[in-house]
């Protein structure tokens, strides 16, 4: 059946009505879906004109939508950004740039700035050509202040880190000032410590009568008594800074005890006390720890008590504990008769610079150290310290330490001397006194002469290394600090002399006791140290170790 042309054109004209009639609805149904979809969608044209936006952009951006369309799209962004965004969407447009996913900061009316994670697509006519872009807005605010407040504390946090930083490099500073101040300050004390002391055991070594003896005695006790303050003072200084430093080595310990001991007998005696020690015997003997510091440890407890004890004893036991392999936990415990502590004195022991009776009209000096400087020293060791105390009924400290044992126990005969044995010297050595202060050089050369040597005075570093260079001497006691050339400088100088007077053997005398000092005088090429205040047996134990011929030093 054949149909008419114009039957058919109505047919059409009909089919293109019901058509767009249908694309009308699915439009409506698009932009209905447009502008109700919660999240904030726009369209722009190729100018960049926003021509389309839904409700949810609306409230995004606090407009009204106759507020937004018709504009350029970059006037929703901060002015900082605009001409970028207007050249981004410029470059999209002509499809110079890919339509990736990102971020951007928007302007809302009030002038309020939120986020959005921005996905684009291109619009195009039914031929292909692009004619806008449409975009997708996340809103994503929360997210971003949550990263501003993260990135804001990690400023914070660093900047405090640096203020942190500085504090401690200033603190660092301040630690080490005080440290150089104490040494110094121990420099400038100990250089007429040396005069007194050194005078004072020559003295001791002339003719003497009793009342004389006596004030010599006392001259000595008190130097060495504020010698001891200095020491303690710079201890604390040293651990402070980090450079107190342990020096573990095998030794009798049972030897370490009793000959500690008896440097307080004498005081104990005076004050009509008993002094007992008490040795478990199976207290190991030879033990690997720092003896000087057990030493120090014991003498100040020892000390104390003796102090605050007017009758009855002062008691020392040491007593072994649980060994493990190679180590044994040994305990030391001094015990007196004293008056006590009372309860709400307590909390003041092993403070710095405190004391139980601090008050003008105390009975008994000292500088409150000691008892902080020995709880540092016996955690620096590993080990624990302690104390018990009734008011009248006396006190009881002790401390707890591992000592390291030998593979093999050595018997007391396979032992090194004790430290307190008088060492020999050679017989006529000739010694150059190289010291700027006229005091020290008279003292020491005094002391070298009673010990059988002869002297030779150098008042500088240079006239040193000229009667080093012009002579032979079997060793030079060298101060380290003299004006013109100071001792590091003389040294070096003999160092490079020709011939055999480069070897000559130099002997640090100084003053100066920090560990840095130490590390300098090795680094200038020094033999050894010895600490002023010098005794006759410090002078005659250092040149032992550089000479032959060994002779009974003079009593």
């Amino acid at each position: 059946m054949l149909i008419s042309a114009a039957a058919f054109l109505a047919f059409a004209a009909m089919f293109r009505r019901r058509v767009r009639g249908e694309l009308r609805r699915v439009l409506q149904q698009a932009w209905v879906l447009f502008d109700e979809a919660p999240v904030a969608c726009h369209e722009i044209d190729l100018n960049g004109m926003i021509r389309r936006v839904n409700r949810a952009e609306c409230r995004w951006l606090g407009a009204e939508t106759s507020e937004i369309l018709d504009r350029p799209v970059w006037d929703f962004v901060p002015p900082e950004s605009r001409e970028e965004c207007r050249k981004t969407v410029g470059r999209k447009l002509n499809r110079e740039q890919s339509l990736e996913p990102f971020e951007r900061e928007c302007l809302r009316k009030d002038g309020g700035r939120v986020f959005a994670e921005i996905h684009e697509s291109l619009l195009h006519e039914a031929d292909g050509r692009v004619i806008g872009i449409r975009s997708l807005l996340i809103d994503i605010t929360a997210k971003k202040n949550a990263e501003f407040r993260l990135a804001d504390f990690a400023r914070q946090l660093s900047d405090k880190n640096k203020e942190l930083e500085l504090a401690l490099e200033t603190a660092r500073e301040a630690v080490h000032a005080k440290s150089r101040f104490l040494a110094n300050m121990s420099h400038e004390i100990r250089t007429p410590m040396n005069g007194v002391l050194a005078t004072a055991e020559l003295l001791a070594l002339s003719a003497l009568n009793r009342e004389q003896e006596e004030l010599v005695e006392t001259i000595r006790g008190s130097a060495e008594c504020l010698l001891g303050i200095l020491n303690d003072i710079l201890d604390l200084a040293k651990i402070e800074a980090g450079k107190l430093r342990l020096q573990a080595d095998f030794f009798d310990l049972h030897d370490c005890v009793r000959s500690t001991a008896a440097l307080f007998l004498q005081g104990a005696q005076k004050k009509g006390l008993r002094l007992e020690v008490s040795i478990a015997p199976d207290t190991p003997r030879t033990v690997r720890s720092d003896e000087l510091r057990i030493r120090q440890v014991l003498g100040n407890l020892i000390d104390n008590a003796v102090k605050f004890t007017e009758q009855g004893a002062v008691r020392m036991v040491v007593e072994p504990g649980v060994r493990m392999g190679s180590t044994a936990r040994v305990s030391f415990t001094v015990e007196d008769t004293g008056a006590g502590i009372a309860a709400d004195q307590k909390d003041r022991l092993f403070t710095r610079f405190g004391q139980v009776d601090d008050s003008t009209t105390r009975q008994h000096g000292g500088a409150g150290l000691g008892l902080a400087i020995s709880r540092q020293l016996v955690e620096m060791l590993g080990g624990e310290i302690g104390f018990s105390s009734e008011t009248g009924a006396g006190s009881r400290f002790w401390f707890s330490l591992p000592l390291g044992l030998p593979v093999e126990t050595a018997s007391p005969e396979e032992l090194p001397p004790a430290g307190n044995q008088v060492s020999r010297l050679s017989c006529g050595l000739r010694v150059l006194v190289a010291d700027d202060n006229r005091i020290n050089r008279h003292v020491i050369t005094r002391l070298l002469e009673h010990a059988g040597c002869a002297v030779d005075i150098a008042p500088s570093g240079q006239d040193a290394v000229r009667l080093v260079r012009a002579g032979r001497y079997d060793a030079v006691l060298m101060d380290l600090y003299m004006p013109g050339m100071d001792g590091y400088q003389a040294t070096a100088a003999i160092r490079a002399l020709p011939g055999d007077a480069a070897s000559t053997p130099v002997i640090a005398l100084s003053a100066s006791v920090m560990p840095e000092d130490r590390q300098k005088c090795r680094e200038a090429g020094m033999d050894d140290y010895v600490a002023k205040p010098v005794s006759l047996k410090a002078l005659i134990d250092a040149l032992n170790r550089f000479v032959r011929r060994p002779v009974q030093p003079p009593l």
